[in-house]
């Protein structure tokens, strides 16, 4: 993630994962945290390095007019005692593609 953000000034956390599900959870304890990790990655996006996708109330989204190819999903989620983040490689294929977000493949929960 870097770009003058480092993890090390952070010194109780051991990941970008656990200051943003942390962040997210309480922004107080880790101010303008949670909205710097959110702006670099709407960075990504906006130089046509990523695509933000946002699933609806049951967890489900569309990826339209994505080339097949490999990807990284990342997100995060408000579940458990603090919450999950996802930094897991998918592979979109032509034709329906289906891909579940489980407490198993987290990179980072509490």
């Amino acid at each position: 993630m870097d770009q003058g953000f480092f993890i090390k000034d952070y010194p109780q956390i051991n990941s970008y994962e656990e200051l943003w599900a942390k962040a997210r959870k309480s922004p107080f304890k880790y101010p303008g945290a949670y909205k710097r990790i959110r702006n670099i990655l709407l960075e990504q996006v906006e130089q046509d390095k990523g695509y933000r996708i946002r699933t609806d109330i049951d967890g489900f989204a569309e990826f339209k007019n994505l080339t097949p190819a490999s990807y990284y999903l990342v997100g995060t989620a408000p579940i458990g005692k603090i919450g999950a983040v996802w930094n897991i490689p998918i592979r979109l294929n032509t034709g329906y593609n289906k891909t579940s977000l489980t407490l198993a493949n987290t990179n980072w929960r509490e």
